[in-house]
């Protein structure tokens, strides 16, 4: 379970991010370049359709680390997956804000104001309000983006410190068990030791050269 809910925490923030960097600098800087649609209106629209798209598939990634990083939080007991946990938060709060709250409001005001390459002047404060709204949403993203990236750290270096401390654990626990072995030997009798062996018998010959002499 654990290591499910690790590989599902890291692929949400590899796509949640991966997302938003890609939207940035493939997507939208294209979109409104010019020449590439038939004006900033057009652009606009399809700019819109992506973002919302963007945004359900942010608070999906969001839940998902939420529920990992809060696992990882409540089973690791360290200080780094309680910042872990309180990023994701902030990231899902931001992107949940993005998605149902102002970007419906950012796009309404797009539909209202209608031709950007024309603005109406009576719809130049609904501009400028719209520049305003489109500004604090591009400073939320850029935030959560920077949120995501220190959750991402962070959580790979508490796996990057629990793999170590395993490891460290087990190598610890080696040398105990041999010295278990070794102390175990000492406590052992030793093993009896043999008999002196006999001295050869003398020769009969030598045995009557020294009666006779006596």
């Amino acid at each position: 379970m654990k290591y499910l809910l690790n590989i599902l925490m890291i692929l949400a923030l590899g796509i949640w991010l991966g997302s938003i960097l890609f939207f940035g600098v493939g997507v939208a800087s294209v979109l409104f370049a010019p020449g590439m649609l038939d004006g900033r209106t057009e652009a606009g629209a399809v700019n819109s359709a992506i973002l919302a798209r963007l945004g359900v598939l942010e608070v999906v990634c969001g839940v998902v680390v939420l529920a990992g990083a809060l696992y990882m939080a409540v089973r690791g007991k360290r200080v780094l997956n309680w910042i872990v946990l309180a990023c994701s938060v902030l990231m899902l709060s931001t992107a949940s804000y993005n998605a149902f709250q102002l970007f419906p409001e950012i796009n309404a005001m797009r539909v209202s104001i209608g031709d950007f390459d024309a603005v109406a002047s009576e719809k130049e404060a609904l501009r400028s309000e719209f520049n305003a709204q489109h500004q604090t949403y591009s400073m939320l993203v850029k935030g959560e983006f920077a949120v995501g990236v220190l959750a991402l750290m962070l959580h790979v270096t508490t796996l990057v410190s629990m793999s170590a401390s395993a490891g460290y654990m087990q190598r610890k626990s080696r040398p105990v068990g041999n010295q278990k072995v070794a102390a175990k030997q000492k406590s052992d009798p030793p093993p009896a030791s043999l008999p002196p062996a006999a001295e050869p018998a003398q020769p009969k010959q030598e045995q009557l050269e020294s009666l006779q002499q006596s």
